[in-house]
């Protein structure tokens, strides 16, 4: 029986767990069901689902996809890669175009399966990744994750992380650092972080004390 190993990807609210079986449709099916379609507002709480899984033989590479949406509707396509790859990376493949394919519906809270505990370990950090092709797909999976705010929502974000965590006076930074791990990115965020410690006192009086020579 596969363990369950939940992980957090930030902006998605993402957990990612072995599944032992996926079904897989064309990806013509796939585009044909997503056009056209609307997402309705429902509560953050309620994640889409996907399900990814490999294929990896002698006669080539592929994926396996299901996403399901708020509604309960599957989108079931399978991809085949044009390149020779190993089991892992085919499942690396399937993750970041499941991911891809939920942030373009508009999915903004997922929930997903794979069947590989490797992958898995990997991206919750419990396994070390020393392949570099392995380690592009963390990176892109990081980038998949972050959500892009507008001006307005990252001043909010910026404000709640800095009253949250002011009574360590955190500098510019490491105030803009703080939002950018927590998943979110904007193009002004550092300037809107710097104007935001600029005209907090304490935050002044803090970094005074620190640059005062003994």
């Amino acid at each position: 029986m596969i363990n369950q190993v939940a992980i957090e990807l930030s902006e998605y609210d993402i957990s990612y767990m072995p599944r032992t079986t996926i079904k897989a449709q064309a990806l013509a099916d796939f585009v044909s069901e997503m056009i056209g379609t609307t997402q309705e507002e429902v509560p953050k709480a309620r994640p889409w689902l996907l399900y990814v899984d490999d294929s990896s033989t002698a006669q080539g590479s592929g994926a396996g996809i299901v996403l399901t949406n708020l509604q309960g509707d599957d989108m079931e396509f399978a991809v085949k890669l044009e390149f020779k790859a190993s089991n892992n990376k085919t499942e690396y493949e399937a993750l970041v175009l499941g991911m891809r394919m939920a942030q373009d519906a508009g999915a903004s809270h997922l929930l997903a399966y794979s069947d590989s505990q490797l992958v898995v370990r990997q991206v919750n950090g419990e396994y070390e990744i020393k392949e570099e092709s392995m380690v592009q797909y963390l990176h892109e999976i990081e980038e998949l994750k972050t959500r892009c705010l507008s001006q307005e929502e990252g001043l909010h974000v910026v404000n709640e992380i800095h009253d949250g965590c002011c009574g360590s006076h955190v500098g510019t930074w490491a105030l803009a650092n703080k939002a950018l791990r927590a998943g979110y990115f904007w193009p002004t965020m550092k300037q809107d972080a710097r104007y935001l410690v600029n005209k907090c006192e304490k935050c002044q009086k803090h970094a005074t004390l620190i640059h005062q020579p003994a």
